[in-house]
């Protein structure tokens, strides 16, 4: 089985770009035109920074702690319509392929970043204003709390289901510089 990390859905809840970790611990992309995109299998249990780009030539980088660890080619892009979850898949409006760990921090933007800048930000607090954040969710709102506040100024608020929201958040342990909160999923 796999578990959803973040997926880009089309307004009826259609797979558009995912990213995903096997039961193996391969992290992938797929997508409905390349398929899947695998790594190198990683230890369970840590953390680990996981990034996709794909720039205006349709070039797609899949990045883990920084290091560029597969490229692709692919036409697919998320649409602004269509539904963006983190932790779960949609399936075509049904939800699916729930993450069985921990996430600290996503981050939506509307350009290609570069692996310098990915190095650079990935173990930092962003301000929010950085140029082409599109969504920023840093996971810090807390027990009693069913909302995702996004931090980018951009009003793109999530809503958290299939949760206990007085237990289910938890201080995280990633080196970010500053305390941070994280929702773990239902398994």
């Amino acid at each position: 089985g796999s578990d959803a990390i973040m997926g880009f859905h089309d307004s009826s809840g259609a797979n558009r770009n995912l990213v995903f970790v096997s039961a193996d611990g391969k992290f992938y992309y797929h997508d409905n035109d390349i398929g899947e995109q695998y790594t190198e299998a990683f230890g369970m249990n840590r953390w680990y920074h996981v990034a996709v780009t794909i720039d205006s030539l349709n070039n797609g980088v899949l990045y883990v702690n920084g290091e560029a660890l597969k490229a692709f080619s692919t036409t697919v892009r998320p649409t602004a319509s269509g539904k963006f979850s983190i932790g779960q898949d949609w399936d075509g409006g049904t939800a699916t392929n729930y993450f069985s760990g921990m996430v600290d921090e996503v981050a939506v933007w509307s350009v290609a970043r570069t692996q310098a800048q990915i190095r650079e930000s990935m173990n930092r607090t962003l301000t929010g204003a950085e140029l082409g954040l599109r969504a920023y969710w840093q996971f810090n709102d807390g027990p009693g709390s069913t909302v995702l506040t996004d931090a980018s100024g951009n009003d793109l608020h999530g809503t958290l289901v299939d949760m206990e929201p007085a237990t289910d958040w938890v201080t995280s342990t990633v080196a970010i510089g500053t305390s941070h909160t994280e929702y773990v999923t239902g398994g």
